[in-house]
């Protein structure tokens, strides 16, 4: 993906944030809902990531409900 051309961290910001409310109202394939409710009805559901972890490393395990990581590494 290019780098976008902008003239400052002010306007790319507020390029981001404009991309944000039209997506808002974005419907994905055929669901019954906008990509902002669906949002909202699964945000209650998310959970904050501990500290420290580094999500761009791979991990070989398997993701457990609650947020947990059982890995060979681990047991």
């Amino acid at each position: 993906m290019p780098a976008p051309k902008v003239a400052s961290l002010t306007e790319l910001n507020e390029n981001v944030a404009a991309a944000d409310l039209t997506d808002d109202t974005r419907v994905i394939g055929g669901r019954p809902v906008t990509v902002a409710a669906a949002f909202a009805d699964e945000q209650p559901l998310l959970v904050q990531v501990e500290f420290g972890v580094d999500l761009a490393r791979g991990v070989n395990g398997l993701l457990l409900c609650f947020g947990g990581l059982e890995s060979p590494d681990t047991k």
